[in-house]
C-alpha cells in the first residue's frame, strides 16, 4: 500500500496543532497549483485544491470568531 507524504499517520495526528494542520493545507495547495505532485491526474488535483480551499477559509472563519 502507497502512503502518501503529506497524509498525518494516527500516531502524529494527535500531536499536531491546528497552526501545523493549516500550514500543511498551504503546502498541499502551493504543490498542486505548481503542479510539483504529479501522483494526481489534473481532476484529481482540482478537486483537492476545491477541497483545500474550502478547508482553509473554514479554519480562516474560527480564527476569526475566537478573536472576537
Amino acid at each position: 500500500m502507497e502512503t502518501n507524504e503529506w497524509l498525518p499517520r494516527t500516531c502524529d495526528a494527535a500531536h499536531m496543532t491546528s497552526q501545523d494542520s493549516y500550514t500543511k493545507l498551504l503546502e498541499m495547495m502551493n504543490r498542486l497549483e505548481e503542479g510539483d505532485d504529479l501522483r494526481f491526474t489534473p481532476e484529481q488535483a482540482e478537486f483537492f485544491k476545491s477541497l483545500i480551499t474550502g478547508l482553509i477559509d473554514t479554519i480562516r472563519s474560527l480564527k476569526q470568531e475566537k478573536k472576537v
